[in-house]
């Protein structure tokens, strides 16, 4: 069965769609893309969104992305208040998202662990639960694992399920009379080093989304349009806002207080919801009428100016409130620093050279529409010993609600909203300009459980915690790691693997260890 499902895909990895007519795109459409890590990182990219947006703009379509990390067709992801909740979950979000073409492209979570039946089975009950949609639905299947070498894993036996998923999306396509765009010749996975399109083996960099945007509409019969021009890079920046927007919209942190079992606190929020739709139509007029704009007359944004070191001292109010406090004779209190050079701190850790590094988040507990989203990550540096910081720097800014940080690897890895990213300053003039993601699906059901204490362990990993209310949903190289509730997490930044160190607790707000490697966990 397996060779022959194999052949099946083979024979139908040209693909099945090969012209624009085939899929027939509509003016005015609404086009929404469902399915995991993949789909769920296009909208923070931009560039399959921004080549469909040029190489159509008379079409004048409407894109929304409704992507969750490690997701299923039974909407495994999806169940923040209930597990069993997912799939209703999944359902609901597509209809409310009112889609005229649905690309559903799932396949990839379900290929580390469901059997061959059981995807069938249950990806043919999505496509019969959405029969009434309405919409024209084209199915996508999944792209291939690159082979690093050792350390990471051999992708063999796992590009070889992924290729038997592609053919049962192919034959479930077939069968329901639907549109098939298959990504399994995206990547080819004995590539050489220098033209690899991940940044883990699986889960495609900068240059793996620009190949799938030209994937993608070369299976559409479309020319990708030059992504680097003035007029693309804008559109595309206008795109990632917007996708941002409508994330919070239909995503929001805090979901618990707004929308679940703890709205009764601050349920008053989720009449918010629907205000970030002026935002979201704000930003596409202005990707229209950028459209229309001739290119000669399109211009970069100025680069940002060199972070630099600004002078600083604590408030004399923040001097009035230490003298309140009481300590031990044996111990000393001083101010290091205040407002306003670090504003909403939420955690903050030690680097090598004795600077703090101190993640702010002004937007915590959650968005508000037509809030300016701008959360830091700020240097503070004592230079004169004296135990008080002499000056800042911002290292990074336009971050999510970063709730975790730790220096490390030549940056800083910080914890913001669904993701870990880790940044680094490339160029030497204090601001952050390279940014990966390194892990996505985290939790935000309720920003203050959500991703913290991120450490580094005795075995050169990093760990990191989630407090009660949090699911967490993960796509890894190894296979999809989850985590319902609270737990400690480790993550290697070798292999990029991750793994539940521990179980339990309510919200787990420290983890320390002591000279014989047992573990001491706070509880709160």
């Amino acid at each position: 069965m397996r060779k022959l499902l194999i052949a099946l895909a083979l024979s139908l990895t040209a693909g099945s769609i090969h012209a624009d007519e085939t899929i027939g795109f509509k003016k005015g459409d609404r086009v929404v893309f469902v399915g995991p890590t993949f789909v769920e990182r296009t909208a923070r990219f931009g560039h399959l969104e921004t080549a469909l947006t040029l190489a159509m703009p008379e079409k004048e379509l409407i894109f929304r992305n409704l992507g969750w990390s490690a997701d299923t067709v039974m909407g495994e992801s999806r169940g923040y208040e209930k597990p069993q909740s997912g799939y209703a979950n999944l359902l609901r979000s597509i209809r409310d998202t009112k889609p005229t073409l649905l690309f559903l492209a799932y396949g990839p979570a379900e290929s580390w662990a469901e059997t061959p039946e059981a995807f069938t089975a249950n990806y043919q009950k999505l496509l019969n639960d959405l029969k009434d949609l309405g919409a024209r639905k084209v199915l996508v299947s999944p792209f291939l694992q690159e082979n690093w070498g050792p350390p990471m894993p051999d992708p063999a036996a796992h590009n070889e399920d992924l290729r038997e998923h592609t053919a049962i999306i192919a034959k479930l396509a077939a069968k329901n009379g639907l549109a098939h765009i298959s990504l399994i010749d995206l990547i080819k996975p004995e590539v050489e080093k220098g033209k690899r399109l991940t940044m883990n083996s699986l889960h495609l960099d900068d240059s793996g989304y620009r190949a799938l945007a030209k994937t993608f509409l070369a299976k559409l019969g479309l020319v990708t349009p030059d992504l680097d021009t003035a007029k693309a890079i804008r559109i595309r920046d206008l795109i990632r806002e917007k996708n941002a927007l409508h994330f919070h919209s239909w995503r929001p942190q805090n979901q618990t207080y707004i929308l679940s079992f703890r709205k009764h606190e601050q349920g008053r929020h989720a009449k918010d919801l629907p205000k970030f739709a002026p935002h979201i139509a704000e930003k596409e007029q202005a990707i229209r009428k950028l459209l229309l704009t001739p290119e000669e007359q399109v211009h970069l944004p100025a680069k940002p100016k060199p972070s630099s070191w600004e002078s600083i001292k604590p408030s004399k109010g923040a001097q009035l409130d230490m003298q309140k406090l009481q300590v031990p004779n044996d111990l000393e209190l001083n101010v290091f620093a205040s407002e306003p050079a670090i504003k909403n701190p939420v955690q903050a850790a030690w680097d090598e050279r004795g600077r703090l590094w101190v993640a702010t988040a002004e937007s915590y507990p959650h968005i508000a529409p037509g809030f300016v989203i701008n959360d830091k990550i700020i240097i503070l540096e004592d230079v004169d010993r004296d135990g008080v910081a002499d000056r800042r720097q911002v290292f990074a800014d336009g971050l999510l609600m970063p709730t975790a940080i730790l220096p490390g690897h030549g940056g800083v890895y910080v914890g913001t909203s669904t993701e870990i990213l880790h940044l680094r300053d490339t160029d030497g003039d204090g601001r952050a300009d390279e940014k990966t993601i390194l892990i996505s699906g985290l939790g935000t059901e309720d920003t203050h459980h959500v991703v913290h204490s991120l450490r580094h362990t005795e075995d050169g990993r990093v760990g990191f915690n989630q407090s009660i209310y949090i699911n967490t949903h993960v796509e890894t190289p190894w296979g999809v790691r989850r985590l319902l509730k609270s737990g400690v997490w480790t993550f290697d930044p070798n292999t990029h693997d991750m793994e539940v160190f521990a179980y339990g607790l309510v919200n787990p707000w420290g983890h320390e260890t002591d000279e014989f490697g047992q573990s001491f966990l706070t509880d709160g």
